[in-house]
């Protein structure tokens, strides 16, 4: 259904943003992001989302971390919001792993809330969204989470394994062209990692306030021979699910967002974790598939939902 009008942006956006590139640590592995900070936030502590991508399923998701976003967040809600590539991905370090993925969102709202922001928020588009729901639930420093096209469970990469790990043996080759091509052309110098401190007033653990945060440099220990980071993902999908975690999740505040005509993650899945919650603000497009990260109609329920909810 389409939204009311009572789900429009919130008004009153802010002047402009800044965004700064950030590196921390999970399992061992330097995984990097972008840390995206209004410029006018009136001197309010910063609400802090952070957003957890879908699956890449082509060659060019490999290098793609979501600023846009988060630079949309920070301008037009104010809030600071933080997009990263999870490893294997982007410029991140380490190979596939479902269950190395969910480690990582773990890693990263541990990191935002000690070094940036005590009030953390998720919103994960597909396999994210069941990554973020999967995290929160047990990590009490998640606020809520926001669900878009999240599939109940991930069982799926079970289904065909073999199929499957082939599959992901191309994918791991598509990701290591895109990085070769990335370092040969100077984007991925260490750098252009290193954030610089920025001015302004700032509290004890350099937690944002007056939209200015100071970067800091992660360490780089790779651990490469780390079994668990190169764990097919069909071995540890099937302990990921969304349903359950939800119950665990309640009464945290939990919004779903769905396609109607999505024919990837099933219209079902999202009412089950809508029902397992019990609280859940469930919100289905009419019209809408599975990819709805460009849908205006996500953007304007996330912001209003996110508005409505913060503590």
């Amino acid at each position: 259904m389409a939204p009311a009008s009572s789900d429009s942006p919130p008004s009153s956006p802010t002047a402009g943003s800044t965004t700064t590139s950030e590196a921390f640590i999970s399992d061992g592995l330097t995984l990097r992001g972008h840390l995206s900070l209004p410029e006018v936030n009136e001197g309010l502590w910063l609400p802090m989302l952070l957003i957890c991508q879908d699956f890449p399923h082509g060659r060019k998701d490999f290098s793609f971390v979501d600023t846009g976003l988060a630079e949309f967040v920070a301008r037009e809600l104010g809030w600071a919001a933080f997009a990263f590539g999870y490893r294997g991905c982007g410029e991140s370090e380490g190979d596939f792993s479902l269950a190395g993925w969910q480690r990582d969102v773990e890693a990263a709202v541990n990191y935002l809330w000690e070094e940036h922001s005590e009030e953390v928020w998720i919103v994960g588009f597909g396999v994210g969204a069941t990554l973020g729901i999967s995290t929160a639930a047990d990590n009490l420093r998640v606020q809520g989470v926001a669900a878009v096209s999240a599939y109940g469970d991930l069982k799926m990469w079970n289904q065909d394994p073999a199929t499957l790990d082939a599959k992901l043996a191309q994918l791991r080759g598509r990701a290591a062209r895109a990085k070769r091509e990335l370092e040969e052309s100077g984007r991925a110098s260490g750098e252009r990692w290193q954030a610089e401190p920025a001015s302004g007033e700032q509290t004890k653990g350099g937690r944002l306030k007056n939209g200015l945060a100071k970067g800091k440099r992660a360490k780089n220990d790779p651990a490469k021979n780390d079994p668990a980071n190169n764990k097919p993902l069909s071995s540890a999908a099937v302990d990921i699910n969304a349903v359950d975690a939800a119950k665990t999740l309640s009464p945290r505040p939990l919004l779903v967002i769905h396609g109607q005509d999505n024919e990837i993650a099933s219209l079902f899945d999202a009412r089950a974790i809508a029902d397992a919650h019990g609280l859940a603000s469930l919100r289905v497009l009419e019209g809408g598939g599975h990819n709805l990260r460009y849908d205006p109609r996500t953007l304007a329920l996330l912001f209003s939902w996110l508005d409505r909810n913060r503590s």
